[in-house]
């Protein structure tokens, strides 16, 4: 074999002379060379691995994030945290004890709303430029009309004009109103919805999915309670000074007849009794009903129903098989009597102010000065929306899908969808493990829980679906706002957003998910068991619960928090949605629960509805003892659990791949402290007493209160005990535990 011949494989070359040079070297070593070299290897090998291990376990821990996020974080929790307490005494009162009082019952999720309108302001404040589609320049347009106010009088003289179309309003006219100018209040709607203005006036006309067959959609026809806007026994005076006030902007110089409004009051009186003796008769009671044309017909037979509908559909052609579902058919009845007993005139004034509610925002501001002058006034302490507000809540409520579509475009970059996605995968991968290893649950019962979990889908959005918002938003591209025409411009805007809306009577059924507003700025994921479907709002992917500039531990704790929490209602709503669905609906719901899962379900349940119990907290300031009702928010308190361990083990195992994460500047805790810390960011507001007493006596929250959701799961984790060293025994390590 020549000296110089090669070996190859791959991009691999090996010289045989180097071989044989080296084996040569070695034979010719003594006994104690060889046993020397086995020592020096020995001690480069172990001197390696003692590195390895330093810097695995000490020197990443002395890493500070010094990025301007790390810091925005860090002062967050110091805002919260109280180092005066021990969190193994109390872990709310340590993690949240410099909490202030608010004054409200908003919370995150209003702060979040808030964060999202002021990012959707800047994207309407900012230049029209040839990349945009019309469509949102049109809401820049309509922005700026709006926020600057420019409606001059001309609202008004086209308000009146609108007012003129159906009858008149008796309140101006007077002894010149004419009765037969007003034909009926179904003529009068059928009126207002050609123009574009407010007709929902005692009923509302929705399109919905069909429950009994979700492949389709129906009209629904639910009861209207707008009109509820007063308050106490002394609103009325005050109500008729300000319905005097408004009137007065039309024709001031003309004497407005008192008597006039005292009826459109005793009649909103009459509204609300029927609304509300409806409510008290029918409550926890199924109480839809579905009918014909024809049945509905000849169930209130003094509506003319096919001209109403047929007015309300517009282009949308009425089929005489198509089923109108009632949602409150005795709220009907009661209405069909008081209509057919109520004076015309009456009738007319109530709809003519109904239609002026309606519009407020986008009349002179003499006239929006009036109205907030009455708000105040009724409930005392009164929030005055800052115009931008007013007007961002006007676009979306009118233009959802070009608002959505121009978010996702500017603010929602693929580098923040595809890390939001591994933190998903990684829960629900984490949720699997955890369901595997879980003694509690059968063989039987896991893999259909497996199923479902392994199959469920995430919703954030799809490429489908920004076609879908780009086609709904081209309908909107030929309409154009002047500077002196709010007015017209916002009724221009409702018909387009009606037709829309009507138009998916004939149309396939679509997710309406990424088109609604609380895509955009809703802070809760919500799970559907007859879809499968985990649906994630955009809002929650920034605010308190993710920020992809800030270590992961916080954005674990939080967001992946409140994804473990959703996950666990996978299997514990797929049971309730079971007996609570439709027939077909449960066909699609496989109902996993063998009798000794369920039993050791119910189990657990009970054991964390005895510990909830237990919990009292006292408000800040006037004496009052809150209680956990551990019957109405057991399924919620085991979730939260559930929710916590798993999130908490899906950060360890990225930890444990990628080792640990920069500390906080600031803050001398580890890597998993903060991670424990941060969960509680989201129940730190305390409430003010008048709302923290209302939410203890009504027992209409699901949850807890915050301060027992903060401290009631961790009592029953292992990993907290230790990860912050609480000796068995004290209050955090309780050595009862529940375990799931």
């Amino acid at each position: 074999m020549k000296s110089n011949s090669r070996m190859e494989n791959g991009d691999i070359t090996v010289r045989e002379t180097h071989c044989n040079n080296l084996t040569t070297w070695w034979s010719s070593r003594t006994k104690n060379e060889k046993k020397c070299s086995y020592c020096v290897f020995g001690l480069m090998l172990s001197a390696t691995l003692g590195l390895v291990v330093y810097f695995a376990l000490f020197a990443d821990k002395n890493i500070v994030c010094k990025s301007s996020e790390c810091q925005a974080a860090s002062t967050q929790l110091l805002g919260f945290i109280d180092n005066s307490q021990n969190a193994c005494d109390n872990f709310y009162q340590f993690a949240c004890g410099s909490s202030r009082e608010t004054n409200t019952s908003a919370g995150y999720q209003n702060i979040m709303e808030d964060d999202i309108d002021i990012l959707i302001r800047q994207m309407l404040d900012s230049e029209s430029n040839n990349s945009n589609i019309p469509s949102i320049d049109l809401a820049k347009q309509f922005y700026k009309v709006c926020f600057n106010n420019g409606e001059t009088r001309n609202g008004m003289k086209h308000l009146t004009s609108v007012l003129h179309l159906i009858g008149g309003w008796p309140v101006l006219e007077g002894h010149d109103w004419k009765a037969e100018r007003f034909t009926s209040w179904a003529v009068a709607v059928r009126t207002l919805r050609n123009y574009g203005v407010n007709f929902n006036i005692f009923f509302d006309i929705n399109v919905d999915v069909d429950r009994e067959h979700p492949e389709r959609y129906i009209l629904s026809i639910h009861p209207n309670l707008k009109h509820r806007f007063f308050n106490g026994n002394n609103s009325g005076e005050f109500i008729l000074n300000y319905m005097s006030d408004i009137a007065a902007q039309f024709y001031p110089q003309k004497g407005i007849q008192r008597q006039e409004l005292i009826d459109v009051l005793n009649f909103i009186f009459s509204l609300e009794k029927i609304s509300e003796k409806s409510r008290r008769l029918t409550a926890n009671k199924p109480n839809n009903l579905f009918y014909t044309i024809s049945d509905l017909q000849s169930e209130y037979p003094t509506i003319p129903w096919i001209e109403y509908l047929e007015g309300v559909l517009r282009a949308v052609p009425l089929r005489p098989d198509d089923v109108i579902n009632v949602a409150d058919p005795l709220y009907l009845k009661y209405l069909h009597s008081l209509l057919n007993s109520t004076n015309p005139r009456i009738i007319a004034n109530f709809m003519g102010w109904q239609v002026i509610q309606s519009l407020i925002n986008f009349l002179p501001p003499t006239v929006q000065d009036k109205s907030y002058t009455y708000l105040e006034k009724i409930n005392g302490d009164f929030y005055r929306k800052p115009r931008w507000k007013i007007c961002v809540e006007a676009i979306r409520e009118r233009m959802s899908a070009v608002i959505n579509m121009g978010y996702i475009k500017l603010y929602f970059d693929n580098d923040t969808k595809y890390r939001v996605m591994d933190l998903i995968r990684a829960v629900k991968n984490t949720f699997r493990k955890r369901l595997l290893m879980a003694e509690w649950l059968d063989k039987v019962t896991k893999r259909k829980v497996m199923k479902i979990l392994m199959s469920s889908v995430v919703k954030l959005y799809s490429d489908s679906d920004l076609v879908n918002l780009a086609q709904e938003s081209s309908f909107y591209n030929e309409i154009n706002i002047e500077q002196d025409e709010l007015l017209k411009g916002v009724l221009h805007l409702n018909l387009v957003y009606w037709d829309l809306h009507y138009a998916r009577l004939i149309a396939p059924v679509q997710d309406e998910w990424v088109r609604s507003q609380t895509f955009l700025s809703g802070s809760k994921v919500s799970y559907s068991a007859t879809e499968n479907i985990l649906k994630f709002p955009l809002g929650i992917f920034r605010g308190i619960y993710f920020d992809s500039s800030r270590p992961d531990y916080m954005n674990y704790a939080l967001l992946g928090n409140v994804l473990g929490h959703q996950i666990s209602h996978i299997f514990v709503d797929g049971q309730l949605a079971n007996m609570q669905a439709s027939k077909s609906a449960q066909q699609k719901i496989l109902n996993w629960w063998s009798a000794e899962s369920l039993q050791a379900y119910l189990d657990i349940m009970q054991c964390i509805s005895n510990q909830f119990s237990r919990f009292q907290a006292q408000t800040i300031g006037t004496p009052h003892v809150i209680h956990a009702d551990s019957s109405i928010a057991r399924h919620e308190d085991v979730a939260d659990l559930a929710g916590i361990k798993a999130a908490y083990y899906s950060y360890e195992e990225k930890e444990w791949r990628y080792g640990p994460e920069p500390l906080l500047p600031g803050l001398k805790y580890t890597p998993k402290q903060l991670f424990w810390i941060s969960t509680a960011l989201q129940f730190c507001p305390k409430y003010a007493d008048a709302h923290m007493k209302e939410q203890d006596t009504s027992n209409t929250d699901q949850h807890s209160p915050n301060e027992f959701r903060t401290i009631g799961p961790l009592q029953n984790l292992d990993e907290f005990a230790r990860d912050f060293k609480c000796s068995i025994g004290s209050y955090m390590n309780p050595r009862e535990k529940c375990r799931i």
